[in-house]
């Protein structure tokens, strides 16, 4: 340890001096800064350089070789991953979930973007922008739905990088979910509205041990065709005489009221 008197009167020390491998510098920690830092100065005492600079203490430098561990890309994740509506419309898009084990500061990139389906009919469908990339919400109504294989690089500034792909998709339907086209509304539902499940219900067990059986399983039939077609896009039209409730809807199929 060797003790230093500035010409103010305000003394510091530094110690810990490790030299070089090629001989030409040495590290070593001092106070000079007002806490123990490292510095490093030439062999001959000359041109002190501070290394460090925060509140902890540092020292016992030495010149071991630091290594740089890569990002990861094991977790990446766009940050959208399904566009919903199929409106045409582009939506952004960015990757994250890469991880570097070092906490280096990670940058994207979009490198490419590939999709499973023709080009539709607007034009492009993919606009990469740096760290984002824009992505058209459209698919082909006779497919399975559209899917973008996104490609990227991450780099954490130090030579280390990862890369790889995520997938971005425009499903065929959104079950339970309706969407706008021009004016009109089409919703893709899972089941039929309640009330006709209540009615058919109720149309049976009236039906069986009653003097008008054959009269009440006709009218059965017939709300049945009429099922079979309502998931197309029409209301259904309910006969009045039937013995139940659900006479009127509010919308299209699931926004049924009584």
């Amino acid at each position: 340890m060797t003790f230093f008197l500035r010409d103010d009167g305000n003394s510091f020390f530094d110690s810990g001096p490790a030299w070089s491998p090629d001989g030409t510098k040495i590290a070593f920690t001092s106070d000079r800064g007002g806490d123990d830092e490292i510095y490093v100065m030439n062999a001959d005492g000359t041109g002190p350089t501070n290394l460090t600079n925060n509140d902890a203490f540092d020292f016992e430098p030495d010149w071991q070789t630091l290594t740089n561990d890569p990002p990861s890309c094991a977790g990446a994740a766009p940050s959208v991953g399904s566009l919903w509506p199929p409106n045409l419309q582009f939506v952004s898009s960015t990757i994250g979930g890469v991880v570097d084990p070092d906490g280096d500061s990670v940058t994207i990139s979009i490198t490419g973007v590939h999709q499973d389906e023709p080009v539709g009919i607007t034009t492009p469908d993919a606009v990469i922008e740096g760290s984002s990339v824009l992505l058209r919400a459209e698919r082909s109504g006779q497919g399975t739905g559209r899917v973008y294989t996104v490609s990227y690089l991450a780099d954490d500034g130090n030579g280390g990088g990862c890369s790889g792909t995520v997938t971005v998709v425009v499903p065929l339907t959104d079950k339970g979910r309706s969407w706008t086209k021009g004016q009109s509304t089409i919703r893709r539902p899972d089941e039929p509205p309640s009330c006709l499940v209540d009615a058919l219900r109720e149309v049976k067990e009236q039906a069986f041990g009653s003097a008008g059986g054959r009269s009440v399983l006709a009218r059965k039939s017939k709300i049945k065709r009429q099922t079979r077609r309502y998931p197309r896009n029409r209301k259904p039209r309910v006969n009045g005489n039937l013995p139940f409730s659900c006479h009127s809807f509010s919308g299209l199929w699931g926004d049924e009221s009584e």
